[in-house]
């Protein structure tokens, strides 16, 4: 067990952690990359469960930041204002959900 999880031996109640390795190439980016999430939770459903509940999170996740980028054009705003930045952010959010 890493350093950074023996920390959490002494939570009282259950507890379990999941691993998670993502796996993903890009088109347009070189290589492939590997990443670890790891989840912390007192649930104890059966592992399938909570990985499937990790599955709807992301897919959840990345249809947000889909119509966000692509049809809002997220990644293209080039406003520097923090204020303004986090107002037409949760203007674009507020659309999404009004068109939902």
């Amino acid at each position: 067990m890493c350093d950074e999880l023996l920390a959490l031996r002494d939570w009282l109640g259950p507890r379990v952690i999941i691993a998670v390795e993502t796996i993903r190439h890009a088109p347009h980016q070189p290589g492939t990359h590997a990443e670890i999430r790891y989840y912390l939770t007192s649930c104890s459903d059966a592992p399938a469960v909570l990985i499937e509940a990790i599955r709807r999170h992301w897919a959840i996740e990345n249809s947000l930041h889909w119509v966000l980028d692509v049809v809002f054009r997220e990644d293209d705003a080039r406003s520097r204002d923090r204020v303004a930045t986090r107002s037409f952010a949760v203007l674009r959010k507020l659309a999404f959900e009004v068109v939902e």
